[in-house]
C-alpha cells in the first residue's frame, strides 16, 4: 500500500549540545530567571538560612556559587523563584543518580517549552528532561555517547566524579583528585592527580622517581586503603588502587597504576561490558 501524502510524521527531536545556553524561566510566573548570565534562584539550606544560589544557563557547565554556604552532598532545603516565590521543587520525580528530590525549570526554545529537572543534592550533577518532554528534545550528556553498542562512552577530557569506594566520600577538590600516599620509606604525603580521563598531571610534596610504585594510596576521609592485592596494571604489572566513579547514572569500579608515570587506568570484568573508556593519544 502506497503510503498517505497527507500522513503526519513525527519531528526528529530538537538535540541540545553541550554549551548549549538554556533559557530558564519559573515554570509557575513564566518569568525569566537570568540575569547577567546566570540562574538566579532563591535557596533555602538545611540551617533554614536563605540566600541566592548562581548557577550556570549553559548545558553542562557546573559552574554555580551561593550566598550562603550549601554543605556537600546534601540537598538544599527548598528552590523557589525569586520573582513569584513558588517553590521550584518537583514532588513527583526524583535524581535518576542519587534519589535525591528535584527541582524543575522551564527551558524555552523558539515557540516552544519544556520542563528541565536537576538534582538537589550539591554536587550531584544529575539532570533531565520531564516525560512529556522525552519525545520531543535531546539533551547531550556530560562526556558521554552512546555509541552503536548501546554502551556508554565517557570521553578523553571528561571529569570523573571519583569517591572512595569504601566510605563513599567524594575525592575530587575542584580540578584535583586528591589522595594520601606512602613511599618506600614510610613517608606519607598528599598526591593529587588529574580527575580528567586521560590527562596524566600529578603532584605531590615527596620525591618519587619515575617508575617507581608507591606502596599504599590511603582514602584522604577514612585512612582505609585503596591499593588492592588481587588487581594489577595491565601494562607494566604493577599493583592497583580501586576508586568509584559515578559514570552518568552507573556506578563503576575504576582502576588505576600506582607506578609513577604509567598511565593505565581500567575497568572491572562487569562494567566492561556497560562502559567504554575513550582511549588516550599518549597511551
Amino acid at each position: 500500500m502506497a503510503p498517505d501524502d497527507n500522513s503526519q510524521h513525527a519531528p526528529h527531536p530538537a538535540v541540545f549540545k553541550t554549551g548549549s545556553y538554556l533559557k530558564c524561566h519559573c515554570p509557575h510566573c513564566g518569568q525569566s530567571l537570568i540575569s547577567e548570565d546566570w540562574i538566579l534562584l532563591d535557596v533555602i539550606n538545611q540551617a533554614k538560612e536563605r540566600g541566592v544560589l548562581r548557577l550556570s544557563p549553559y548545558l553542562n557547565f557546573f559552574d554555580s556559587s551561593s550566598t550562603i554556604q550549601l554543605t556537600e552532598w546534601q540537598e538544599v532545603q527548598d528552590l523557589s523563584c525569586p520573582h513569584c516565590r513558588h517553590t521550584l521543587k518537583e514532588p513527583d520525580a526524583q535524581c535518576a543518580s542519587c534519589r535525591s528530590r528535584v527541582g524543575r525549570l522551564q527551558i524555552r526554545e523558539g515557540t516552544d517549552a519544556f520542563n528541565f529537572l536537576f538534582c538537589l543534592r550539591k554536587n550531584c550533577r544529575w539532570h533531565g528532561l520531564s516525560e512529556e518532554a522525552k519525545g520531543r528534545i535531546i539533551l547531550e550528556a556530560s562526556g558521554f555517547e552512546e555509541p552503536k553498542d548501546h554502551k556508554e562512552f565517557i570521553k578523553s577530557g571528561t571529569k570523573l566524579q571519583l569517591f572512595c569506594p569504601l566510605c563513599k566520600s567524594g575525592l575530587v577538590q575542584g580540578d584535583d583528585l586528591v589522595v594520601h600516599v606512602h613511599d618506600r620509606q614510610g613517608r606519607l604525603s598528599v598526591m593529587k592527580l588529574s580527575p580528567y580521563l586521560n590527562v596524566f598531571t600529578s603532584e605531590c610534596s615527596l620525591f618519587l622517581p619515575a617508575g617507581e610504585e608507591v606502596t599504599n594510596m590511603i582514602c584522604p576521609h577514612c585512612n582505609r586503603s585503596l591499593w588492592l592485592d588481587n588487581k594489577h596494571c595491565e601494562a607494566c604489572g604493577a599493583r592497583a588502587a580501586k576508586f568509584l566513579v559515578k559514570a552518568f547514572v552507573l556506578d563503576v569500579d575504576f582502576y588505576v597504576c600506582m607506578r609513577l608515570k604509567c598511565h593505565w587506568h581500567g575497568l572491572g570484568p562487569k562494567d566492561r561490558q556497560r562502559i567504554i573508556l575513550d582511549e588516550s593519544l599518549e597511551w
